[in-house]
């Protein structure tokens, strides 16, 4: 039994926590019916959404509530042969109406009811299955510190070419980062439109305040780590983070984005400060047919306790993932100085 069914994952809406159930649908593949996302229990709260939602009221007592939803999602939440959306019609007693993919002047979700009630009831509905289609998307951001320095960039350099010069079975220099890139990860996020992105860049310009309250933020980087339980069989070698202070930082950085329900990992609460030293990711851009994990045994016997050396945090990032600027390092959404 897996464990989504064991310990299903959790959206929190306000007052309410709903469980979801992941929907294993590819956009208009045939599926069990996507619509059905197991138990869930009567709304008791109904009257809360006169508040969460904005609804108009228009003539004849016909109530309309129109929100922005990422393209990306229009095909699940119409479902196959449209079965989602007519379910949630019939079962909300409500009218929904969603843009086609090439429908490039409206962008709204728009739903009419008889009731406000109704209304905000398929507005859940339909938040519920978005919720669990952007589970299965990748992360398209992430919060970073970008690592400046040209000391811990030499030392960097001479950690590659020590582990290199050993001639470990399964490593090669394709596992490594940039030198370019090299930054301390706070936690990533899922952008899925323009809007979505806009709405992050604000977000994390808020955080400024964080920053200009914790002015010289010293962080150092000592020893070596994985992300798994198996070191035979690993995907990421990171650097440890020793800072205080920037845990707190990153700790309310990450809460905000946690709060516009833009972060990708939900169920965390506390940012894992690392600095990716080697990453399987690259490998296998180059060349997809290659290991997706190595052996970071010998690593970690021979470097577990490597100094990369300190540094002062000047700046804060909102990088994009797969992106490299004028300047090497991430394409940035936002940065925040110190």
């Amino acid at each position: 039994m897996s464990r989504e069914i064991l310990s299903p994952p959790i959206l929190v809406m306000g007052t309410r926590r709903y469980r979801l159930n992941i929907i294993d649908e590819d956009y208009g593949k045939p599926t069990v019916d996507p619509s059905s996302l197991g138990y869930q229990e009567d709304d008791l709260y109904d009257d809360d959404d006169e508040d969460t939602y904005e609804v108009e009221e228009l003539q004849n007592s016909v109530f309309r509530l129109a929100y922005h939803v990422p393209r990306v999602f229009y095909g699940g939440m119409i479902g196959q042969k449209g079965i989602t959306k007519k379910r949630i019609e019939s079962d909300t007693r409500t009218e929904i109406f969603i843009p086609g993919f090439r429908d490039t002047e409206e962008s709204l979700v728009s739903i009419k009811g008889k009731s406000r009630k109704d209304v905000c009831a398929a507005r859940r509905r339909l938040e519920l299955v978005a919720e669990s289609l952007r589970k299965k998307i990748q992360a398209t951001h992430f919060t970073c510190v970008p690592v400046c320095t040209g000391d811990i960039k030499k030392a960097f350099d001479n950690l590659k070419e020590s582990i290199l010069y050993e001639n470990f079975y399964g490593i090669d220099e394709d596992l490594f980062l940039s030198r370019d890139k090299l930054h301390i990860t706070f936690a990533s996020c899922k952008l899925l439109d323009d809007e979505e992105r806009v709405k992050a860049a604000q977000i994390f310009n808020e955080c400024k305040e964080f920053l200009a309250n914790m002015p010289h933020i010293k962080v150092k980087v000592r020893g070596l780590e994985i992300m798994n339980d198996d070191p035979s069989s690993v995907n990421v070698v990171y650097g440890c983070i020793e800072s205080s202070q920037l845990q707190v930082l990153a700790d309310k950085i990450l809460q905000k984005f946690k709060e516009a329900r833009l972060n990708n990992e939900e169920y965390r609460n506390s940012a894992k400060l690392h600095m990716t030293v080697m990453n399987v990711g690259g490998r296998l851009k180059k060349d997809p047919d290659s290991p997706n994990a190595f052996d970071a045994r010998p690593i970690l016997e021979k470097f577990s306790d490597y100094e990369f050396g300190t540094f002062t945090v000047s700046e804060v990032h909102l990088s994009q993932m797969h992106t490299t600027g004028p300047n090497g390092f991430y394409i940035a959404t936002g940065v925040i100085t110190a």
